[in-house]
C-alpha cells in the first residue's frame, strides 16, 4: 500500500496524507487510541523547522507506562520509500496487530509512526516534546534502513539499553547484529529517528535491514 499504491510520500505532499489516513485507520482496526500531532517541528541545532504531522497510538495495559514501535512514514521525494521506510512502518503495524490482540499486556503500547524524517528528523524532533510521549515513552524499538534487501540487524543502542539487549537477545530466536556498527555509522552522512529519542534520553534499540547497501 504505502510504496506500490501510494508511492512516494514526502513531508508535505498529498501522498504523505493518504499515507497517514490508511496508517490511522489501521491502527483504529487494531483497537489502538490514534491521534496526529500536528506540528511546527524546529531543530535549532541545525537551523531547520518543518510542519509535521506525526501518528500517536496507544492501546493501554496494566500500567500506563509505555512500550514503543517507532518507524517514520514519509519517504524522499525520488523513490517509493519501500525500504525506508515502508519496511520499518509494516514492521510496526504487524507487531501493533499481533501484541494489541493479546488478552493482557503489562505495559502500555504506544506506536509512533514519525513524519519529516528525511528532511531531517523533523517529526521526532516534534514527538519529544510531546507531553504523553514524555511521560509514558519507557523504552522503543526503532525499526529503520540502511540497506534494502537482506536481513535486518541491530546495530545501535541508546542509554541504559542493557535490559532491554538481554531481553532481545533472550526472546529473538537468531538475534543479529554487533556494537562495531555504531562507529561506522557515525561517520556516514545520515542519520535516523533514533538520534533525536536517543538524545532526550529514552533507553531503545535501533534495527535496520542492512543487505543491497551499495553506498
Amino acid at each position: 500500500m504505502l510504496a506500490g499504491t501510494i508511492g512516494s510520500r514526502p513531508v508535505g505532499s498529498e501522498a504523505n496524507v493518504k499515507a497517514r489516513n490508511y496508517l490511522i485507520d489501521q491502527l483504529r482496526l487494531y483497537g489502538f487510541d490514534v491521534r496526529v500531532q500536528e506540528t511546527d517541528a524546529v531543530r535549532p541545532d541545525v537551523w531547520t523547522t518543518a510542519r509535521v504531522a506525526n501518528i500517536i497510538a496507544f492501546k493501554a495495559g496494566a500500567r500506563r507506562e509505555a512500550i514503543g514501535l517507532v518507524a517514520h512514514y514519509d519517504s524522499v521525494a525520488e523513490g517509493p520509500g519501500a525500504a525506508d521506510d515502508g519496511l520499518g512502518t509494516a514492521v510496526s503495524l504487524e507487531a501493533a496487530r499481533v501484541l494489541a490482540s493479546q488478552p493482557s499486556r503489562n505495559y502500555s503500547l504506544l506506536v509512533l509512526l514519525t513524519d519529516g524524517e528525511e528532511a531531517g528528523m523533523m517529526g521526532a524532533a516534534a514527538a519529544v516534546t510531546d507531553p504523553e510521549i514524555k511521560e509514558r515513552l519507557q523504552a522503543y524499538l526503532n525499526m529503520e534502513a540502511i540497506g534494502s534487501a537482506g536481513p535486518t540487524v541491530l546495530f545501535e543502542s541508546g542509554p541504559n539499553a542493557y535490559p532491554l539487549l538481554k531481553a532481545w537477545a533472550r526472546g529473538a530466536p537468531q538475534p543479529r547484529g554487533g556494537s562495531y556498527a555504531i562507529e561506522i555509522y557515525k561517520r556516514l552522512p545520515n542519520d535516523t529517528d533514533f538520534t533525536i529519542l536517543k538524545g532526550a534520553g529514552i533507553p531503545g534499540l535501533n534495527f535496520a535491514a542492512i543487505g543491497d547497501s551499495y553506498a
